[in-house]
């Protein structure tokens, strides 16, 4: 009688990587959903190169050492999530290809200069679209031209379409690593409606001499202080963005301000506001309701303080 002995074939334990990728990225989108960040799909697109990353991790480790494997691989997505988080619309992440543009702020080559602006021939209203990554951004009234802008880098570039404006700092031509000082002016005699996207940063917008028709502002993790001038007619404010601390000046103006989004903390004048979790917060002055000249103010972001006086 043949003795005959079955022999299993040995299963080996793949990677968890990949797994990992799509529990990051789903739990990106869900936080965004629910206010707690934002950020846009370009920007996950240009982090492909940390799938890379883990596809080598899992072939060299997943089978002899599975467990440190895994470890890796989280530290690897957890550094992904943290740069979406704080570059949410591909500020600072280089482009792949150079023919790619995933995160928006890459310019023709050989264009882009430490200083700019636009000469002003008219007042007549304008769009101004300021774009770039983490950086530190002043904006302030008093251009001589129509708008005045300087870096600390050659990383500036404009180019105008009609009254809109859109001014980029490029990041193929910036120093690696840390954040760059970028100061714009806009001519106090031109109606302006503001449009920011950044990164993290700090943004100061002293906008008291300026004729402001409308701003709007999407950012990372973010300070901002907003000095508004005297508006004229309704004046909408919206402010999108990640984890912030944002002061706003009305400086005696007639406003509402309605705040939604994740971990979220208003103070507004007399001790109104409040905090609230995913939830939403409204104030408004006494004398909002019947005011002709009054801003409207939305906030939608992550784990916000509002300070409004």
């Amino acid at each position: 009688m043949t003795d005959t002995t079955r022999v299993e074939p040995v299963r080996r334990r793949g990677g968890f990587g990949f797994a990992l990728a799509l529990i990051g990225i789903g739990l990106a989108a869900l936080l965004a959903n629910l206010g707690y960040f934002s950020f846009s799909w370009t920007a996950i697109l240009a982090l492909w190169p940390l799938l890379l990353i883990i596809a080598g991790i899992d072939l060299v480790l997943a089978h002899r050492a599975p467990m440190a494997a895994l470890a890796i691989d989280v530290v690897v997505i957890a550094a992904g999530l943290v740069i979406l988080a704080t570059r949410p619309f591909g500020g600072g992440i280089p482009s792949a290809f150079p023919f790619v543009n995933f995160g928006g702020n890459d310019c023709p080559s050989g264009t882009s200069q430490a200083s700019v602006s636009v000469p002003k021939t008219a007042s007549t209203p304008i769009t101004l679209h300021i774009t770039g990554g983490a950086a530190t951004y002043t904006v302030t009234g008093g251009a001589t031209d129509l708008i005045d802008a300087t870096s600390d880098d050659p990383n500036l570039y404009v180019r105008t379409s009609g009254s809109d404006i859109r001014l980029t700092q490029c990041d193929n031509n910036g120093r690696f690593g840390g954040q760059r000082n970028i100061r714009v002016q806009v001519a106090d005699d031109v109606p302006v409606s503001l449009d920011l996207t950044g990164g993290a940063g700090t943004f100061t917008l002293d906008l008291l001499t300026t004729k402001l028709t409308e701003l709007r502002s999407t950012n990372g993790a973010a300070t901002m202080e907003i000095d508004l001038p005297k508006p004229t007619g309704d004046v909408p404010v919206r402010l999108t963005g990640g984890a912030s601390t944002i002061n706003i000046v009305l400086g005696g103006a007639e406003a509402s301000v309605d705040v939604t989004g994740g971990l979220t903390n208003l103070n507004a004048p007399g001790g109104a506001g409040g905090g609230t979790i995913a939830g939403r917060q409204h104030w408004e002055s006494t004398g909002y309701s019947g005011a002709h000249d009054r801003y409207t103010i939305t906030v939608t972001g992550g784990a916000s303080t509002i300070t409004v006086r």
